[in-house]
């Protein structure tokens, strides 16, 4: 028998199917291998002569369910489930403790946490924030 129209009538069994770790028709039932990501070795398979094949199966063009929330958190110094007082209520509680200036006098001007110094930029209303002496 040729390789021709007689050959294909054969060909009913199938070779390949979906592999766990990848979800795509090229685990081999055979060689009990995957030929997409080399499934069951430990390491996913990719070479450097296929960079576009890189591309499409990296980080970032699936869900990231665990790594899209972690530059906001990071942010936040991963801090969670805090329940922090708003600035003004700070700033009212220092008001009370009568914070004195060097020239002597309860100051006007007041920075958000985190401005060391307070020459520039961070000034911002009596009601918003700690007071700053200078």
């Amino acid at each position: 028998m040729g390789k021709g129209t007689g050959s294909f009538g054969k060909r009913r069994n199938k070779t390949h199917t979906l592999c766990v770790r990848c979800g795509r028709r090229s685990f081999h039932l055979q060689k009990s291998r995957c030929g997409s990501c080399g499934y069951p070795a430990a390491r996913i398979r990719k070479y450097n002569w296929s960079v576009k094949a890189i591309r499409r199966k990296t980080t970032g063009t699936g869900r990231m369910r665990y790594l899209r929330h972690v530059p906001r958190r990071f942010k936040n110094n991963f801090r969670e489930g805090l329940i922090l007082e708003p600035l003004h209520v700070l700033a009212l509680k220092d008001a009370s403790d009568g914070d004195i200036c060097i020239n002597g006098g309860v100051t006007d001007k007041v920075y958000l946490p985190g401005n060391v110094g307070c020459a520039g930029g961070g000034i911002k209303h009596r009601n918003q924030a700690m007071f700053c002496c200078h």
